[in-house]
């Protein structure tokens, strides 16, 4: 981020990686040539395209992290419907392979068992 100093001139960010999360954070979708371009002409930083690429890589992949993260969590707390279809789809698999009779015994066996 930059950080804006008494009038209007903005500060410098100490290092290329920074530099780099700052073009990142204007423009999410940068290219590793475009981000050796913003860095020399913003911040008259030189930063070879591969190793803008690695920073982008370590950035994006870390915000990509923690999304997958909270989408896990979501879904812990939320089952989806299709997930308690999944015996109705085995049931079914079985059914084409031992016959529908046999799992209408195998069913009334379960039904019927001590609990």
């Amino acid at each position: 981020m930059a950080k804006k100093t008494t009038g209007s001139k903005i500060e410098e960010p100490k290092t290329k990686m920074a530099a780099v999360r700052e073009i990142l954070e204007a423009d999410p979708n940068a290219t590793p040539k475009q981000i050796t371009e913003r860095a020399k002409s913003k911040y008259n930083i030189e930063i070879q395209p591969k190793i803008a690429g690695t920073y982008r890589y370590h950035i994006v992949s870390k915000s990509r992290r923690q999304h997958r993260k909270v989408v896990r969590a979501v879904q812990a707390k939320n089952p989806s419907p299709t997930d308690s279809t999944h015996g109705v789809d085995d049931l079914l698999r079985a059914a084409g392979k031992l016959g529908w009779q046999r799992i209408n015994e195998i069913v009334q066996g379960v039904l019927n068992a001590p609990q």
